[in-house]
């Protein structure tokens, strides 16, 4: 759901680098605080939307910034547009960090991580446990365990404690994309589909793998991508295999 906002978030991004000859772009991803999402159920390349946009959208795609596989290999192997993750190399304490912005400018903690906007809180809260029975906390939590900052059996009592879900959250998504409470009820009670149903780039990262290798080498695709995207990975008929 939240995967055609982060792909063009990305092409733009560098789109904008690339005018404005910028070289290095700044990410504040830090695996040591939100870990790295397993492929198995959130994947996503510019191929897969397309091919969902082809099969169910309404709207043409006209002014949609999708990132395809030739545009991705220009802003990375000719633009060479560089992809820092700082919060990577530095000791950075998301706890710090929110103190201070809580002392010194009265901000406010959303309930949750990536519950920083309404789509993204129902899409974590509820659209991913309810219909794929996958919850996101795991992610960052174990990503603190594994890091000795928390706790494995504090990290498994979060776990286990109820999802935040704001009032009125559900009703405000049937809202926003005009679903009425049988179309919202049928849709969360048909059998989930997975990414392996859709057309993808998937096998042919696999195939470029050496040379985005290279490229995460040198800091020009993110080493989580090399990572998480251009292994083999073993599938079955729900999918990527456990």
């Amino acid at each position: 759901m939240e995967a055609s906002t982060d792909l063009a978030y990305a092409e733009v991004l560098q789109y904008a680098a690339n005018k404005y000859n910028v070289g290095t772009i700044l990410e504040g991803h830090t695996f040591v605080n939100e870990g790295i999402t397993p492929l198995g159920k959130n994947y996503f390349d510019g191929k897969y939307i397309k091919a969902i946009h082809d099969q169910y959208g309404s709207m043409p795609m006209k002014t949609y910034p999708l990132m395809t596989f030739n545009r991705m290999m220009y802003w990375s192997a000719v633009a060479r547009i560089r992809k820092l993750r700082p919060f990577w190399y530095a000791d950075y304490s998301k706890e710090k960090a929110r103190d201070f912005l809580e002392s010194e400018f009265g901000w406010s903690y959303y309930g949750g991580h990536h519950l920083e906007n309404r789509m993204t809180a129902y899409f974590h809260s509820v659209y991913l446990p309810e219909k794929f029975n996958a919850d996101m906390r795991n992610n960052t939590l174990s990503a603190l365990a594994r890091q000795g900052k928390m706790s494995r059996e504090e990290a498994w009592a979060e776990y286990n404690a109820p999802r935040h879900v704001e009032e009125g959250l559900v009703s405000y998504f049937k809202k926003r994309l005009e679903l009425s409470d049988t179309t919202y009820d049928r849709i969360m009670a048909e059998n989930p589909k997975n990414w392996t149903m859709f057309p993808s780039y998937k096998k042919r990262f696999e195939r470029f793998r050496p040379i985005f290798e290279i490229l995460a080498d040198r800091e020009l695709v993110q080493r989580s991508f090399y990572m998480k995207y251009c292994f083999p990975i073993k599938y079955n008929e729900a999918g990527p295999a456990k």
